[in-house]
């Protein structure tokens, strides 16, 4: 932040780590600048959108699978030392897309001894100014000169067995268990039971595993999939599509607006173990709103006590079945 009045260009791309306060930032410092802030959670841009509000028209804020490719001046990307390296790489190729000839990029990373973003950075640049900002991290510079020989594919395929059958799914970097179909969802295929004409909802579906095996399951099933992650709507509908499933449908949705509610037989859910249980708390508020009266939901986890001990009053806890290291738990919408 300490380097963004010495930045220039009137039309800047953002991504951010928290709220996206560069982009702010960025924006006061030149009253014809226009930022588009992106975010890949819909959630995050939700708990950011009301510090952005006195920018609105300047700052766009965004929330889609990949970066805008529109010939940005400029682009800032704040980068965490600790992060999905695979993620990182796809996104700073995306950026640097994005930038029109001459274009300057900013990296900042929180790790003053980084090496590993820097030779990153080389690998798209001719020239990498790097400047140590104390023990707080290093950002980097660079200016656009050609385009890349070879545009990298990140993106992997994983496939699980229903029955018979070989389900396959492509997932991009930033998709929950990319490239491998995480052990929880495996266990929640094996413990479900979809009856023929279901109505069932797969909250925080990722790479889709789980809906689209509930829609293989029966006859005349139908599966609304959410989740904030838009690579993960993106890849899902993707991969129910190469399943063959015409009564799928998936939303960029981190509330649940997107659910009816009452209108579910079936909840299937494999939240995850992040912040502090707010995430969790929104899947078990979502679930019971979506389920009918004597309708099921089905959560895989590895810490069972939490969600008995919070379950909302409309709903019991039948039974758990230990499965591959998960406990996959089973609760009843009874009011």
């Amino acid at each position: 932040m300490a380097h963004a009045p010495n930045l220039e260009g009137a039309k800047v791309l953002c991504t951010t780590q928290g709220r996206g306060q560069m982009a702010d930032i960025l924006a006061n410092l030149n009253p014809d600048r226009h930022v588009t802030l992106a975010f890949f959670d819909h959630y995050q841009m939700t708990e950011s959108a009301p510090f952005h509000q006195a920018n609105a028209g300047r700052v766009e804020l965004v929330c889609q699978a990949d970066l805008p490719q529109t010939g940005f001046d400029l682009v800032c990307q704040p980068l965490n030392a600790k992060g999905d390296k695979e993620f990182t790489r796809d996104v700073m190729q995306q950026a640097f897309l994005s930038l029109r000839e001459g274009g300057e990029m900013v990296t900042a990373v929180d790790q003053y001894r980084d090496h590993w973003l820097h030779e990153e950075m080389k690998k798209y640049f001719e020239k990498v100014t790097r400047l140590v900002v104390g023990k707080k991290g290093v950002v980097y510079q660079a200016k656009k000169k050609g385009t890349v020989k070879k545009v990298k594919d990140h993106s992997a395929e994983s496939a699980f067995r229903l029955g018979e059958t070989l389900v396959t799914l492509m997932t991009k970097p930033g998709v929950f268990s990319h490239r491998q179909v995480d052990g929880g969802a495996r266990a929640l295929i094996k413990a479900m039971d979809v009856q023929v004409g279901m109505n069932v909802l797969d909250v925080g579906c990722g790479g889709g595993a789980v809906g689209i095996a509930a829609g293989l399951s029966a006859e005349g099933v139908s599966v609304h999939a959410v989740d904030s992650n838009p690579r993960a709507v993106q890849c899902s509908l993707l991969n129910a599509q190469r399943a063959g499933l015409t009564e799928y449908t998936c939303e960029l949705d981190s509330t649940g607006a997107s659910v009816k509610a009452g209108t579910f037989d079936l909840v299937l859910a494999n939240p995850p173990y992040f912040s502090n249980y707010r995430i969790a708390e929104i899947f078990l508020e979502v679930s019971n709103r979506a389920l009918k009266k004597k309708g099921k939901l089905l959560l895989v986890t590895k810490a069972p006590n939490w969600y008995t001990e919070n379950l909302p009053e409309s709903m019991e806890h039948t039974e758990a079945e230990s499965i591959g290291g998960y406990q996959v738990l089973v609760f009843k919408k009874v009011k």
